[in-house]
């Protein structure tokens, strides 16, 4: 069984480039490149957080059958010239996910917003100098509280998205942890939360580790923490803690981290 304390004092020696590497290895980082490279930065921020605000009741993983198919469909009709041309290309995948009416639904709420035509042109600093401005804009916009999951994973999208063009200072303080069934398990299985913890219990929980977290290194923010939950559950399953050594992390700091969820 993990103690808090145990847990916080093993991701402490997490150097930071580790933490950098986590969020580069997400599929939202490593299949969406190419929707940069077409759209250019505005564009491509509108379309990270719709795709985060649909990114729920999947198919399957989101780094098979989410991430990698969405973006196939969307390079290969043309580049859309706004958030109404933005939607005509997402509908035709949307329209084959599960519960396709309800994420329509959500996709035409968004994209037709007067929020989403003011990111259609906003630069990349005005996006950073007011990130957190969005995260309650996003959420009046789709009528849901802040703290949700589909909400906090569009600001999750958002934030790598601006990280992937270079832009740092932007402040996720605040923004919790998207509650997801890997990040669940993760702690569940650290013997961290009981079967059936709410969803703000859970986002709790890992505010405190991430506050242990950045008394060592302050850089650290939910982004990384949300990054490593998801992934190292992923380790668990597939008992492949060789893929965190091959990230660079010393193998006495992996075998700590695999020996938590024994």
């Amino acid at each position: 069984m993990a103690l808090m304390e145990e847990v916080v004092q093993i991701l402490c020696r997490i150097p930071y480039p580790i933490w950098e590497g986590f969020v580069r290895n997400e599929p939202e980082w490593r299949f969406t490149e190419p929707v940069l490279e077409r759209y250019g930065p505005s564009r491509f921020l509108t379309f990270m957080a719709v795709a985060g605000l649909n990114d729920y009741q999947l198919k399957g993983p989101a780094e098979k059958r989410y991430w990698p198919l969405l973006v196939k469909h969307v390079i290969q009709r043309p580049i859309p010239e706004s958030p109404e041309d933005l939607k005509e290309v997402l509908r035709g995948f949307y329209e084959r996910e599960r519960f396709y009416t309800v994420k329509i639904r959500r996709l035409e709420r968004f994209l037709r917003s007067p929020l989403a035509h003011r990111m259609w042109w906003m630069t990349t600093a005005e996006f950073s100098q007011s990130f957190k401005e969005l995260w309650h804009k996003i959420a009046e916009t789709m009528n849901q509280q802040k703290e949700k999951k589909t909400i906090v994973i569009s600001m999750k999208c958002l934030g790598i998205g601006l990280l992937m063009l270079g832009v740092k200072d932007f402040d996720f303080t605040g923004i919790p942890v998207a509650v997801d069934a890997r990040v669940r398990s993760l702690l569940e299985r650290w013997e961290l939360i009981t079967e059936g913890a709410s969803e703000r219990e859970i986002q709790s929980l890992c505010e405190e580790i991430l506050r242990g977290i950045r008394r060592a290194e302050p850089r650290v923010n939910m982004i990384h923490l949300d990054s490593f939950l998801w992934q190292v559950e992923g380790f668990y399953k597939a008992g492949a803690f060789n893929s965190l050594i091959n990230m660079g992390m010393e193998p006495d700091l992996a075998r700590a981290i695999a020996d938590l969820g024994r």
